[in-house]
């Protein structure tokens, strides 16, 4: 009894007990990716067509909201002056879930400030729920999802076990992806013999620290290196592990029935989970919890600088044009002086 898989060649020698011990389907592993910590988090949130379509829904449901203002029910109301400023800031506003001072007074004006209240509403929401999810879910780059972006993948080489069931079935599949993974492991083979090292630490060491991909089934690897690997989920096919005897052994019938037994009963599933199959869940401690970094908040502290060096170009530009209105001012004033002196020969 061992980690005996149960192929055609083996079975020309052997006699399997009918009923194996475990089934799985072979895989290939991979160093887990670091989650990605982007500081333009705030902005990729949506996509950049949708932040398009929402500054355009900003422009024109101003410049909507500024010509219904300007209209005659508008205009019969006692308001304060309409202005380009009052009205965007409103608007703007209303994306963020803020109200402000004043509501229309036609109907076609509430119309129009409802539908945008309702897309603020919407727009508002969908961006926290994602902006939450991000943060307490961060998002990991696979450096692949499938076996033929694999392929595709100059970066990563891959190998098996050497002489092993794995490698017998690889070589001879009739499937086209697995055809070109063969061919590539031999290519490999030629410059990095490990790819076929017939020592498993060998491989897991490779995943750990190369670019590197393993084919194997989802057997547990102990000492932490679950934590750190994960599989392509991708079955390239099927195999079973079970007992093997001595052809025409006596003890054939016993052990089938045996095993059967154990089978029906779930007892082998509760062994196979136990000791055999990797769950792919890495145990934390309970007071584990995702933690916010600086460098999650980049992007909030990013827009915080922006707006800041805005206010001080805005505040500067005010300045000037206070400073040129009141040198204007100064200069007609003067301007008007001078040409209300009455020349003393022309007056009497």
């Amino acid at each position: 009894m061992a980690s005996l898989s149960r192929n055609s060649d083996r079975d020309a020698v052997v006699d399997f007990v009918e009923t194996p011990f475990f089934r799985d389907y072979k895989d290939i592993m991979y160093r887990k990716s670091n989650s990605t910590k982007n500081w333009r988090l705030l902005l990729d949130i949506f996509r950049p067509t949708v932040l398009l379509c929402i500054g355009v829904a900003l422009v024109v449901y101003t410049s909507l909201y500024l010509l219904l203002q300007l209209g005659p029910r508008e205009r019969r109301e006692e308001r304060t002056c309409v202005y380009i400023s009052n009205v965007s800031c409103y608007i703007y506003g209303a994306l963020f879930s803020q109200g402000g001072k004043h509501l229309p007074f036609s109907a076609s004006g509430r119309f129009l400030v409802a539908s945008w209240w309702i897309f603020s509403i919407v727009m508002s929401a969908t961006y926290s729920a994602k902006l939450i999810a991000n943060l307490a879910v961060p998002r990991v780059d696979k450096p692949f999802s499938s076996t033929r972006e694999l392929l595709e993948n100059t970066d990563y080489k891959w190998g098996v076990v050497g002489k092993s069931s794995t490698y017998s079935l690889l070589s001879i599949s009739k499937d086209s992806d697995i055809q070109e993974l063969w061919k590539k492991m031999v290519i490999f083979n030629k410059t990095d013999p490990s790819v076929f090292s017939r020592s498993i630490t060998d491989h897991i060491e490779k995943v750990l620290t190369e670019p590197y991909a393993y084919v194997m089934g989802h057997d547990k690897l102990g000492n932490g290196t679950d934590c750190k690997v994960t599989f392509l989920r991708e079955k390239l096919f099927e195999y079973s592990k079970g007992m093997a005897l001595p052809q025409d052994s006596p003890l054939k019938e016993d052990f089938d029935k045996v095993m059967i037994h154990l089978s029906e009963t779930g007892f082998l599933n509760r062994l196979a989970k136990k000791w055999i199959i990797s769950d792919g869940q890495c145990l934390v401690g309970k007071s584990a919890a995702t933690v916010v970094t600086l460098e999650d908040m980049h992007s909030a502290f990013y827009l915080l600088l922006a707006g800041f060096g805005a206010s001080c170009c805005i505040l500067i530009f005010e300045w000037l044009y206070r400073m040129m209105q009141s040198y204007r001012f100064e200069k007609q004033k003067k301007d008007f002086a001078i040409s209300s002196q009455c020349n003393p020969l022309l007056c009497y």
